[in-house]
């Protein structure tokens, strides 16, 4: 888009304003590129929060996985976490797990770790790089799989909740 006043020119293309003044006597008038402002960043919440997604029974596995996110909203990464994940039915604890932050698994991924205790998901400890920072601003998936989940169970209505808990340092 372009508009004309004054002898001056004034156009618009991908966001950026650009205007050409009217040639002086002897010089022409340098293209001034004018741009808005960005807009300011949103101020973090200096909060991490946890958020369950879905809460899936694998019957032919007998046991449940549990989709869920962390969302670090602070101006800071967050260090090796471990979230304590409580799995409900009927209002009363079933099960209570804590894993390292943050295996997402698929579904397809989830079904053989139910099966296998020696997989990585069920690790204590870990080796300190493979171990998951969430920067700053992002949201970041988990998936915490609970195995030999009885069957009657399995027909009951589940919830989750989490809570967040960082890691001790490593020697200490």
């Amino acid at each position: 888009m372009a508009w004309a006043a004054g002898g001056a020119l004034l156009t618009a293309s991908a966001g950026l304003l650009s205007w050409v003044g009217p040639p002086a006597s002897t010089h022409e008038a340098p293209a001034v590129r004018l741009t808005s402002p960005a807009p300011p960043a949103a101020a973090p919440s200096g909060r991490v929060t946890t958020r369950i997604v879905t809460v899936e029974p694998l019957p032919t596995q007998r046991a449940v996985a549990v989709y869920g996110q962390i969302v670090n909203d602070t101006a800071d990464t967050l260090d090796p976490t471990r979230l304590v994940v409580e799995l409900r039915a009927n209002g009363q604890r079933q099960r209570l797990r804590t894993v390292w932050c943050c295996d997402a698994l698929t579904p397809e991924q989830a079904a053989p770790a139910a099966q296998d205790p020696r997989h990585p998901h069920y690790a204590h400890t870990r080796d300190p790089a493979t171990l998951t920072r969430v920067e700053p601003g992002v949201i970041q998936d988990f998936t915490v799989v609970f195995p030999s989940v009885p069957p009657a169970l399995l027909e009951q209505p589940l919830e989750a909740t989490v809570e967040r808990v960082v890691a001790p340092q490593a020697g200490g």
